[in-house]
């Protein structure tokens, strides 16, 4: 680097470290949070459950109304909820990761 830019990036860090209130010696042995994973999706996959159909997210939103409510027909909601998925992952209106996601976190 050159002096001037190194005098800029020590100013940097200066003004950062003032305004975190931390140690410049502590701010440079950070590390940074990753939120993505190494495919370049982000490590949350909450994500794939947004935007569902209608009929799949009726589907879960009983399966998971069910599961609190310890109902004795869990294992017909289980069905429904297996079916919906099924149904659109294969009529293309979810990928199969979505699927594979909820079938993972719901089912199995």
């Amino acid at each position: 680097r050159s002096s001037a830019a190194s005098d800029v990036y020590k100013r940097q860090l200066g003004k950062l470290s003032a305004a975190l209130d931390i140690p410049m010696e502590e701010l440079l042995t950070m590390t940074v949070e990753q939120r993505l994973a190494p495919d370049g999706k982000p490590k949350d996959h909450s994500y794939l459950e947004k935007d569902l159909p209608a009929s799949l997210q009726k589907a879960l939103d009983k399966y998971i109304q069910g599961e609190k409510n310890h109902v004795s027909y869990m294992d017909c909601l289980w069905g429904e909820l297996y079916g919906a998925i099924n149904s659109n992952q294969w009529s293309n209106a979810i990928t199969l990761e979505q699927a594979d996601y909820l079938r993972a976190k719901y089912l199995y």
